[in-house]
């Protein structure tokens, strides 16, 4: 698929490849069915401007459009290419997506509104908050192909909860298809910033207790929100969390300010082990593969990946890795692989970029092939890779289905 202008990263979804580029204004986006390479649709939109990039959902894909005052408009696709709702969000609101619901954040109307996108109406409305967690499942975590950056390109059987937390701790789980309260809470005081995650049922908090120095690790149970348990302590003084990332069907792995890894066990407490995965600055992506997890340390040419078991066992391979399934990682060379830390940064070459899969339990390497692209413009699945090279997009299977 040809285009002009600046390509953005192509989005993989449910058996499709949404393609888009900008040029000028106009923002081109091409579906295309990875089975087989047929354009399903393509749309041509006009604007001043557009926000970087697209998002596929499993229900319908957006694009931004942006304006001089700061306000933006939706504008929102069905997988058909039929156009669902276009919806102007003023200066300071934000949006999330939950399957088929579109959710606005709007603080100068203090409301978080639903709306069913399908049915292009409101489903329901609550009274807003800034911090509106979805919850994450093992079912979305454990299988599919995640970009070089961590998240997961396609996220199937999310939980139909969500969690709002105001500005004085209280808690409230909202039902994720209307916002209605199914259930409400009061956060144990935390000093200073803390971490929120919620997974597998629970909502969980990292951060510095009152009193104390280091950081610990609460579950609130989201069907009954009472009172938390408290999974995992660290004491040592100044020592603190920057990321925390599902990395097993009952396990949250920790990255801390010293550069270690702590996967902690959240159904029973405690942790499983600590160790040191690099400068805390270049720590990338961390990925739960079967039951492996994945961390990746970017730093140029001295990129590497760790495969840890969960007794802490670990394989090191030189090279950025990106889970495909839950197995199965692409290994790119870290010359073809622009990160740093969490970020991979924006290229305006294509090269030529080696495909090699990696097992994550044998480390037994194939070599698949090679594709001419920038590969900050990539997105796979399972078999199929899609990426822009100077002036056209190209789909390439990488094992057969």
């Amino acid at each position: 698929v040809g285009f002009e202008g600046t390509a953005y990263p192509a989005e993989i979804q449910d058996g499709r490849a949404y393609l888009a580029a900008e040029s000028d204004g106009e923002l081109s986006l091409t579906a295309v069915s990875l089975d087989g390479g047929e354009v399903l649709w393509d749309k041509r939109l006009s604007a001043d401007a557009w926000e970087d990039g697209i998002t596929a959902h499993q229900k319908f894909v957006v694009a931004v459009e942006e304006h001089d005052d700061s306000s933006r408009t939706l504008h929102v696709f069905a997988p058909s290419g039929k156009k669902l709702l276009k919806r102007k969000l003023p200066y300071g609101a934000w949006h999330m997506v939950h399957e088929d619901r579109l959710i606005v954040g709007d603080p100068e109307q203090d409301t978080l509104v639903w709306i069913d996108v399908n049915g292009n109406k409101q489903a329901g409305e609550t009274e807003y908050t800034e911090s509106l967690y979805p919850v994450d499942t093992w079912a979305a975590e454990s299988g599919s192909a995640a970009h070089l950056e961590g998240y997961r390109f396609e996220s199937p059987e999310p939980d139909q909860r969500m969690v709002a937390i105001n500005d004085l701790g209280s808690m409230r789980v909202l039902d994720a298809t209307d916002g209605k309260a199914l259930r409400t809470a009061t956060l144990k005081d935390m000093a200073g910033d803390h971490l929120v995650r919620g997974y597998a049922g629970r909502l969980l908090v990292i951060g510095q207790a009152e009193d104390t120095e280091g950081y610990q690790v609460y579950a609130y149970d989201l069907a009954k929100p009472g009172s938390p348990r408290r999974l995992h302590a660290d004491t040592t003084k100044d020592r603190t969390v920057e990321r925390a990332t599902p990395c097993g069907e009952e396990l949250l792995c920790l990255v801390d300010s010293d550069g270690h890894l702590t996967p902690v066990d959240i159904a029973d407490g405690g942790s499983l082990w600590r160790k040191k995965v690099g400068d805390s600055d270049d720590v990338g992506a961390v990925n739960a593969m079967g039951d492996r997890i994945m961390v990746a340390h970017n730093r140029g040419d001295t990129a590497y990946t760790s495969f840890f078991d969960h007794s802490g066992g670990v394989r090191r391979v030189k090279g950025a890795a990106a889970p495909v399934d839950a197995t199965t990682a692409l290994l790119f060379p870290p010359e073809r692989a622009p990160i740093s830390g969490e970020t991979v940064n924006p290229s305006t070459s294509t090269y030529s970029v080696p495909l090699v899969g990696i097992g994550a339990v044998s480390g037994e390497r194939t070599d698949i092939g090679s594709v001419d692209a920038r590969l900050d413009t990539c997105g796979w699945n399972h078999a199929y890779i899609a990426c822009a090279g100077e002036s056209t997009f190209s789909i390439h299977r990488f094992r057969d289905v």
